[in-house]
């Protein structure tokens, strides 16, 4: 009985889903979501960001470390990019992916940032 209501709820859920805001699940993330919808990913980012009022936050896979912050809205991107900049560093690990770019202006933290620019 527990197992067939289980079934019932999860497959009532995901094949009536209202919202298209990806479901975090506990290991994988939204990868699973990603995944199903890699055929139409701009489509689906932009449906994600719509609904979620312009600035989502993607999960990823725990063991992966793969978080992202996806942002659309005009005051959000000026404040992040413009205003504050100085609250939102690269870190190490930007820089050691990217290390190609050297200290160019994409590439930098806050003070050099502010010299380049």
């Amino acid at each position: 009985m527990c197992f067939t209501y289980s079934t019932w709820w999860y497959l009532n859920n995901r094949w009536c889903k209202i919202s298209s805001l990806p479901t975090n699940w506990p290991i994988v993330g939204m990868l699973p979501e990603l995944i199903r919808n890699l055929h139409r990913v701009h489509e689906k980012i932009t449906e994600v960001l719509i609904e979620s009022k312009g600035t989502f936050e993607f999960h990823g896979p725990v063991f992966a470390n793969f978080n992202m912050l996806g942002a659309s809205d005009p005051a959000n991107i000026h404040y992040i990019l413009s205003k504050n900049f100085s609250n939102y560093p690269k870190g190490v690990e930007f820089r050691k992916y990217f290390d190609i770019f050297g200290n160019g202006i994409f590439s930098v933290d806050y003070e050099l940032w502010e010299i380049h620019r």
